[in-house]
């Protein structure tokens, strides 16, 4: 008797339901048909993904667990910050650590340590997102070679021969096709190659490196994921936004470059694939948990498209747009196909989501608007410099704004926030429209009175992406070329997630509405527990 819990990145319930009603995700609506639905409302008041998968997994909201954001601002030093992913940033144990049950785990945060440890209630765990060394890169190999990877210069070589480009690596010559192929860099670790065809000549497009590690109590288990297949995470979806890939289709292209984005999906569909299959084959666990990431990947990419209450909504790509999600999305469902194949009468299944998407139209940077009030000083790299500010949108890109402690020392009586709020509030942007729209305090509660507080989070209209950045000339707001995205969980319906869950003891083909993924860890709890009574333990 075991739970089944998959975690879809971005798993956005309106595009799930988008994707449903065309008769393109067979499993979810198997799911949903055995069981309960509904839309989970997502970390607040930031939901990147990591304080979304800390409340989702913790069941605790982002005040307590302490997960703002892919960065979290540094209480040591003003203006710095560390990674939302490392450990001793959350500060809620996740449901599983608290339980101790046997557990499985697909590339899951928060289970291996920084010294790849892991509890002696993890049968098996693999994880490679910590271990990134390089993104996705375009390639022009030339006669005399060139490094596949510039952080590895040593572990492989690209070059063009008489009979077609070649790769040279430890494990010998691997000749480049249309077709994705595996090249063993040394050192445990790998990518995977493909040749693309352009019209000024051919290029070699290459996966994301990473150094994956594994850890787990069932040797056997552990060494079959050891033999897994190089790990590729995650799409070329930089490479795709920068024009690499040839024009794209809001630009006026033909679909190729689409094909390409989805192509370079493929590797990393096939990692997780893999890693599922064997974890579902062979494990003996209570709970097994797999992170599937590439429903955000494509999210972010095309989503904003379809979403026909956005304001990136493009009717005449909406067909096509809703086609290529549906693939990424198939993957991720066929996963979830075999989760439900696998899975007895006796068995739990969840589906759930970190937190939803929405459109994007344009990037903001909120420090530029400050720097002209002179609260602000750029870093002259694009940046802007924290301790000669006296006030800034925080660096770490959690969507916080913080006053400096030495202004605040310096002119205690000054209202420092107040100021930096109001000038804000006052800067129009694209259209006319008000940049900012309104601040919450750190549990997401609406903030009216800024009387005594050191910081605030800020939410942007629709469409508009904070970044931290500084871009110079002037520059308060440009067009973004990601059509969707995620920042301030303040509760618009699109960014809500999907939720499906079959098992003993729930509801068949029930509609629960709106829950709160801070609810999610204690249905999986319960779940755990039943499973326990009913095996006597």
């Amino acid at each position: 008797m075991t739970v089944y819990w998959v975690v879809w990145d971005a798993g956005a319930r309106w595009l799930v339901d988008g994707l449903d009603a065309r008769g393109r995700l067979p499993n979810v609506r198997r799911l949903q048909a055995a069981g309960a639905r509904a839309a989970a409302r997502p970390a607040r008041p930031n939901c990147q993904t990591p304080p979304s998968l800390a409340t989702l997994f913790t069941g605790a909201p982002a005040h307590e667990h302490g997960v703002t954001g892919f960065r979290v601002p540094d209480p040591r030093w003003f203006g710095a910050s560390r990674s939302g992913f490392d450990p001793v940033v959350c500060a809620v144990p996740p449901v599983w650590q608290r339980l101790g049950v046997r557990s499985a785990f697909v590339h899951v945060p928060w289970v291996l340590d920084p010294h790849g440890q892991v509890g002696e209630y993890v049968d098996a765990a693999v994880e490679a997102y910590s271990g990134r060394l390089t993104r996705h890169a375009m390639l022009r190999p030339g006669q005399g070679g060139v490094p596949l990877v510039d952080a590895l210069p040593d572990a492989a070589v690209v070059a063009a021969r008489s009979g077609g480009t070649v790769v040279s690596g430890p494990s010998g010559t691997v000749p480049v096709t249309d077709s994705w192929v595996e090249v063993d860099l040394g050192g445990g670790l790998g990518c995977h190659v493909r040749r693309v065809s352009r019209p000024d000549g051919e290029v070699l497009l290459r996966t994301g490196v990473w150094r994956t590690r594994w850890a787990g109590g069932d040797r056997a288990l552990v060494q079959r994921l050891r033999a897994l297949p190089a790990f590729a995470g995650e799409g070329a979806g930089s490479v795709y936004r920068a024009g690499d890939f040839g024009v794209r289709l809001p630009e006026g292209g033909d679909g190729a470059a689409e094909e390409l984005l989805l192509s370079s999906m493929e590797p990393a569909a096939r990692t997780f694939a893999a890693a599922a299959d064997v974890v579902l084959d062979r494990h003996r666990a209570d709970l097994v948990v797999v992170y599937l990431p590439m429903t955000d990947d494509i999210g972010h990419e095309l989503a904003g498209w379809v979403d026909a209450a956005g304001p990136a909504y493009r009717p005449e790509l909406a067909r096509p747009g809703w086609n290529l999600l549906s693939r990424v999305y198939r993957a991720a469902d066929a996963i979830l196909g075999r989760v439900l194949d696998r899975a007895g009468p006796d068995d739990t299944v969840l589906l759930t989501a970190d937190h939803g998407i929405m459109a994007m139209t344009h990037d903001v940077y909120p420090n530029a608007v400050l720097a002209v009030a002179g609260l602000a000083a750029p870093d002259g790299r694009g940046g802007v410099e924290p301790d000669r500010s006296a006030v800034v949108f925080h660096p770490a890109g959690d969507g916080s704004l913080w006053v400096n402690p030495q202004a605040r020392a310096q002119h205690p009586a000054r209202p420092w926030l107040r100021h930096a709020v109001e000038v804000l509030a006052a800067a129009p942007g694209p259209g006319g429209q008000p940049l900012l729209l309104g601040l919450a305090d750190g549990r997401g509660e609406p903030v009216f009175d800024l009387a005594g507080r050191d910081h605030v989070y800020c939410r942007f209209a629709a469409g508009l992406l904070a970044q931290p950045g500084m871009p110079g000339n002037g520059v308060v707001y440009a067009p973004t070329r990601k059509s969707g995205g995620h920042l301030a969980g303040d509760g618009d319906p699109r960014l809500d997630a999907v939720y499906a869950a079959m098992g003993p003891g729930l509801p068949s083909g029930a509609d629960l509405g709106r829950i709160d993924n801070v609810d999610v860890a204690a249905a999986v709890e319960a779940a755990l527990s039943a499973t326990r009574v009913r095996a006597g333990t």
